[in-house]
Parts: C-alpha cells; sequence; structure tokens
C-alpha cells in the first residue's frame, strides 16, 4: 500500500458539497466530504487530517497477490479503554499498537498491505482483529486472502471502499451487487459481512439503490464516512442517527470519520463524539482517520496529542452528557 505525504493545514475537501441535516448546530457550515485514500491508478486526491501537523495518508491501492503470514504481536497496549467497537484504520501496522482496540483494517485484504520501497513489516497486537476489505471490483486472489484473514481468527469481511465516490472504488449500485454476490456471498455464514462503505456526500442514496439491487444478499452490517468540521457535532450525531432510521435492520459501522480544524478543535470533538458512539446500539463498530505519522501518531509510534485523545477517552466525564448542541455551545 503506497502511502502519500501531505503538509496540510487544514481540511483538504474533495468536491461535492452538502446540506447540513435540520438538527445541524446553529452556525455550523454546509458539510464536504473528503477521499480517505486514492487508488494508486489514479491521481493523488484530497483527504482529511489533523491540522497543523504533516499526515502520512493511506493509499487504496489494491493489496499485493499474497496473503499475509504474519502472526500478531503479543505486545500489550498502552492505552486500556476496555471498548469493544473502538478500531483502526492504518497503513503500518506497528502504529496500532499504542491503542487498546478490538479491530484494525488497513484497506486492503492483507495485515501487511503495504508494499513497495517500506514494506509494512509489523503486526497487530494480540487479540486485535484484522477485518480484511476487498477494496473494489479487482478481486485478485481475495478467496485467499479472506481465507486466511478469518483462519487467523477474523469474524468479519468489510466489502469496497467509497463506491459512490469516483475517486475511491468508483461502482455503480448494480455493479457492486453483482460483485457481492460473487465475491462476498460465498462468506455468509462464515464471517459477518459488513459494507459497502459509502461518503457521507451521496452515500445514502447509494445504499438504497445497492440493497434494492441486492435483496437476495447478506449484508450483515452497513459502513459509512464522515468528514467535516470539527465544531459541526450536531451534523455528525444526526447524520448517523437519521441513517439508523434509514437502515433500521443493518448495524452501522463508522469506518473513517475525522473532523477539521485546530488540534484543539479535533481533540474536543473526539472528546464527543468517541462517548457518544460508544452509547449508540446501533453503532457497532468505529475506526477513525487515522492511525498515521503525525496525525494520530509521530514517526517513532509515539501517541500524538491528537493520537492520545483517541485513544483514551471512551466515557462523557461525569456530569457530561450527549446532547451535541450543549457541547457545541461549550
Amino acid at each position: 500500500m503506497k502511502v502519500v505525504s501531505a503538509a496540510l493545514s487544514t481540511l483538504v475537501l474533495a468536491s461535492g458539497v452538502l446540506a447540513a441535516p435540520s438538527d445541524a448546530c446553529p452556525g455550523s457550515v454546509s458539510a464536504s466530504w473528503a477521499s480517505s485514500s486514492v487508488p494508486a491508478s489514479t491521481p493523488a486526491g484530497s483527504v482529511a487530517v489533523s491540522s497543523s501537523v504533516t499526515a502520512s495518508v493511506a493509499s487504496s491501492s489494491p493489496p499485493a497477490s499474497t496473503a499475509s503470514s504474519s502472526a500478531p504481536s503479543s505486545t500489550a497496549s498502552a492505552n486500556s479503554t476496555g471498548s469493544t467497537k473502538k478500531g483502526l484504520s492504518y497503513n503500518t501496522a506497528s502504529y496500532t499498537n499504542a491503542f487498546d482496540i478490538s479491530w484494525a483494517y488497513n484497506w486492503g485484504a492483507q495485515v501487511n498491505a503495504q508494499t513497495g520501497p517500506s514494506p509494512d513489516t509489523g503486526s497487530l497486537n494480540k487479540g486485535v482483529e484484522f477485518t480484511a476489505m476487498l477494496w473494489g471490483s479487482d478481486a485478485t486472489n481475495w478467496t485467499n486472502a479472506a481465507d486466511a484473514a478469518l483462519a487467523a481468527g477474523a469474524t468479519h469481511l468489510l466489502g469496497f471502499n467509497e463506491p459512490d465516490n469516483a475517486g475511491e472504488a468508483n461502482l455503480t449500485p448494480s455493479a457492486a451487487a453483482a460483485l457481492w454476490k460473487t465475491n462476498m456471498e460465498p462468506y455468509a455464514g462464515k464471517a459477518k459481512l459488513v459494507g459497502p462503505a459509502v461518503t457521507n456526500a451521496q452515500g445514502v442514496e447509494w445504499l438504497q439503490e445497492f440493497l434494492g439491487n441486492c435483496t437476495s444478499c447478506t449484508v450483515d452490517a452497513i459502513a459509512m464516512h464522515w468528514y467535516d468540521t470539527a465544531v459541526n457535532l450536531c451534523y455528525f450525531t444526526g447524520y448517523f442517527t437519521d441513517a439508523s432510521t434509514t437502515f433500521p435492520n443493518h448495524p452501522i459501522w463508522i469506518t473513517e470519520f475525522a473532523g477539521s480544524g485546530t488540534v484543539a478543535e479535533q481533540q474536543s470533538f473526539l472528546s464527543f463524539v468517541l462517548p457518544w458512539m460508544e452509547e449508540q446500539t446501533f453503532i457497532e463498530r468505529y475506526a477513525g482517520f487515522g492511525d498515521f505519522s503525525g496525525n494520530y501518531v509521530n514517526d517513532d509510534g509515539s501517541l500524538t496529542d491528537l493520537g492520545t485523545t483517541y485513544a483514551t477517552v471512551v466515557d462523557f466525564p461525569s456530569g457530561k452528557n450527549s446532547s451535541c448542541s450543549a457541547a457545541a455551545a461549550a
């Protein structure tokens, strides 16, 4: 998996503008979405990163054609939260080791999907589930890689990264349904099947069409992404609450999310949305974007201030509640 380095001071927005939902906080801006990762075959796109840092951003290039044989590390996590929901998206497996997480993924089907001049040879902590992903239409070696992930103890598989985004998997709902039936459906009953992971631009509409084209498919949970400003807390809570109403039979995985702003604003954002997600029964798992050098971690793997917040926050402080309006006004 190729890594693209970018020095950015604010969230870089991809094309596409959304209107904030009716319950957006007063003064909130219109929502825009950012692409998390770009295939090697396309020009690098816009990404969401921490402000005032240099971010190493994940590319979602399809993984190499050989299944990873890396065994999980037995290194203990430095930060214990006890969350069964919290996970991480990553490029470098060892960068996840400072976090007490239950699962992780890297947009690929192998633990060490990053290849090239600096291949990833690290491993995940013992007990962390690697969740393999079929990124897009290229299913080369998917069966071997998925089988290897399940044999190593994985219980879930992810399908398709931002198929509603022309810069990512870029699939029509009908094409995605056909690919799901061929490549994901054979694992029904062997693993929980999760996805596709859509943007907070046209993602809800895309998912509705996909499920309409895939009525015989097993989709145990849906995956969604969210990018906007860190102060727009009510847009975050409203977006996923509305999605839970639209898709009442599907638990939600939030597999990418980030709020733009100063580091302090982003820390406040995480301090609210992490406990909020923990409280929502319709949110099954979540993974922040992301565990890359300069964002959640430094080059040596130690935690940044933002990474420390992500690693340690799981509950609302005493006396605080889950009101997005109150949190935004604080």
